[in-house]
């Protein structure tokens, strides 16, 4: 954890599947503790342990509660949602998530029983919605600014850090890709009044 946080991403999410709910809560306290202010903290799936550890916020996969309740319950938190195609996509939109995590765009080791979606759907959902999107599912160093030139807004890694020798930095390499690519489509996008 703590050469993830030394490589300075904007945001760490807790994942701790199949766990005791005593031990991802005492993981998560500790987290929060070492995590500075300038990171979001998210926590997967789990609204009950992002209020008691004081996470920023919380990450909704497709058969977790429904958005609406979550909304209810933690209406000041960041609340991310993960869509797999553009249906649930537009839906999942009109409920105002604070961000849209779209997937798997490529082959997944965290979750190899996921369909893959490819790129073209962060092209299409970029067009029609005006939430912050997110790619996930088999990114690394090597695709993730294919991501970002298909429609995100940034990206989720997983496998490509939790098997670096060097995590924190393959994380400044991502960023400073993502965040290079980002820059270069964005930079004529200035809305005017």
């Amino acid at each position: 954890a703590e050469k993830v946080i030394k490589g300075k991403p904007d945001i760490i999410q807790l994942r701790y599947k199949g766990e005791r709910d005593n031990y991802f809560l005492k993981v998560a306290l500790k987290l929060r503790k070492m995590i500075p202010e300038d990171i979001f903290f998210i926590i997967n799936d789990r609204i009950d342990i992002c209020q008691i550890c004081k996470a920023d916020g919380v990450h909704l996969g497709e058969n977790d509660i429904p958005l609406k309740y979550a909304r209810e319950i933690i209406p000041e938190k960041i609340i991310g949602v993960t869509c797999s195609n553009l249906t649930s996509i537009k839906k999942i939109s009109d409920e105002n998530p604070d961000y849209i995590s779209i997937g798997a765009i490529f082959h997944s080791k965290t979750k190899p029983e996921k369909k893959v979606v490819g790129l073209d759907i962060l092209t299409l959902a970029s067009k029609k919605i005006n939430i912050p999107l997110g790619g996930i599912g088999g990114i690394n160093k090597e695709n993730a600014e294919e991501v970002i030139r298909a429609g995100a807004d940034g990206v989720s890694v997983i496998s490509a850090i939790e098997n670096s020798k060097n995590p924190e930095k393959d994380i400044k390499i991502i960023k400073e890709r993502i965040e290079r690519e980002w820059t270069k489509i964005h930079k004529n996008s200035h809305h005017q009044m």
